[in-house]
This record gives structure tokens, sequence and C-alpha cells, in this order.
């Protein structure tokens, strides 16, 4: 059995639908896009949703000497021009004054619109107010799923600024979801008081290839019109660039023709039971 064979291409993006992650408190989601990061510099003293499992005031002195509260606090930006950072006060979740908790907690968490199929690259500055062990870890989940994409703990921090980041991981949906949480539990007074400033969340496109095979099968011996088809379609962000080949192994007991006409602007080589085939992305439209 010979079957006839065709290689179709199509772009075709992948749309998921969009929930909210079960058990979690969110904030209204905000979008990063190509041509613009989502920055996040605090730039007003005003209560905010995303800061979870702490109560705001608007009084510095009163975070300093109380666990538990935050607020945002002018003059103490990481770039030192007079702006806005987080200024917040561990809670003494575990009554552990200061030691590993047994469930790191949530602090900071953010909804944010991406485009789907990008790489996303996370940064922020974070510091600690007076000389602690203080810790953060950093997550990205999927918002549709609650699937974990990255998972990065900071380094410990200092009384000065430090760039804190998370590698690069790609977003499968439409939306991610930014936890940030505290590995330590509070210490009393000023000793677990935590200053967040210019989170960033940069989305870059990328092209993401997918190949399927399918049939219309099952066949008979010596039927005519079999067909085998490969579909490659980009589930990516971004259209592909320069040429793209596939290569399949044909399943057993089927035999590839010496030849066959493929879809239009691609050519196509066999080799015993191998089918390789080459493209251009602008006659194929990827």
């Amino acid at each position: 059995m010979r079957p006839r064979m065709h290689t179709l291409l199509t772009a075709v993006r992948r749309l998921l639908p969009l929930a909210a992650l079960s058990g979690l408190s969110l904030a209204a989601a905000t979008t990063c896009a190509a041509s613009s990061p989502w920055v996040q510099s605090f730039n007003s003293n005003a209560a905010l949703s995303s800061v979870q499992n702490h109560v705001y005031v608007t009084d510095p002195g009163t975070v300093t000497n109380t666990w538990g509260k935050y607020t945002f606090w002018q003059d103490i930006d990481h770039t030192g021009n007079g702006g806005y950072a987080l200024f917040l006060n561990v809670a003494n979740f575990e009554n552990r004054s200061g030691a590993l908790l047994s469930t790191p907690r949530v602090l900071f968490q953010q909804v944010l619109n991406v485009p789907a199929g990008s790489q996303l690259n996370y940064q922020n500055y974070a510091r600690t107010h007076a000389t602690a062990p203080a810790q953060l870890r950093y997550e990205f989940l999927d918002t549709a799923s609650g699937t974990l994409l990255a998972r990065t703990d900071g380094s410990v921090l200092t009384t000065g600024y430090t760039l804190q980041s998370v590698p690069a991981f790609t977003a499968p949906g439409a939306q991610v979801t930014l936890r940030i949480l505290t590995l330590k539990d509070g210490v009393s007074g000023d000793a677990n008081v935590l200053k967040l400033d210019d989170l960033k969340l940069s989305c870059v496109p990328q092209a993401q290839l997918i190949l399927t095979k399918g049939s219309n099968g099952p066949w008979t011996p010596l039927q005519s019109g079999a067909t085998y088809t490969l579909t490659v379609r980009n589930s990516g962000s971004a259209t592909s660039a320069g040429l793209v080949t596939v290569k399949d192994q044909l399943p057993t007991g089927i035999t590839a023709p010496a030849s066959f006409t493929p879809a239009s602007g691609w050519t196509c080589v066999t080799s015993a039971g191998a089918v390789t085939c080459t493209g251009d992305r602008k006659s194929t439209r990827l």
C-alpha cells in the first residue's frame, strides 16, 4: 500500500480560555506587550489590591513598628530619584521570629495579560530595612490552569537594593499570575521590613511550531486515494524566520512514494520511511 501524500502548512494562533486561579485573591489584570513591558514602580501612597496578607496604613512609622502592615514610602526607591517603593513589615505567620516558614506566604500577587507563546523575563529590586535574613520567592503560574511555570528563590536580602530576577520561561496562554512570597516569618519591630521597587516583566514574542499527523484511514489493501497528512502550525506569538524544515519517520507499513506533490511553497524528499520537507516562510505565510 503506497498512499498518496500531502504536506499542509497552517498558521494558527492558539486561544486559551481565561479563568481565575482557584483559591487566590487576584487584582485586576494588567498587560505586558512586546513593545511595552509591564512595570510596577508604586508611584503613589494608596492601598493596592496586589499586596496580600497585610493591612495598608499611610504612616511609614506605623509599618516600622508593627508587623503585618504596609505602605508606600516616598524617597526610598532604588534609583534615589525621590520616587516611592513598597514598604512592608512581614506579618507574624507562624511565630517563628524570622526563621524559615513551613509554608511560604504570599506578599504580592498580580494577574498579567501576555502574548500567548511569548518568552517572559522578570526582575525587581529588593532590600531590607534592617540587617536580617529576609528572602523572597518568585512564582509564575498559568492563570487559566494554575500550572506552575517558573519558581525562583531570590538571594538573601541586605540593607542595600539588589536585583532579583527569574530565568526566562514561556507563557503557554494569554494570562500569567505573578506571586512574590516570603520564605521567612515576621520579626517583632523592624527586623524583617522589606522594601520592594521597580517590578518589571518583559514579553518577547517567539515562534512555536507544532507538527501533527493524520490520515484518512483505516485503509484496506490496494485502496486508492489513501492519504497521510503532515500539518505544521505556529502556535507562538511571533512569525518564524527563514526556512522551515519538517522531518517525519513514517509509521510502520507506510511507504513513501518516490515523488509526490506537496502543498504550495514546499519541497519534499523521501528516503525509505523518512520524509523531509522544507518551506519558505514567505511563501507559506508563516
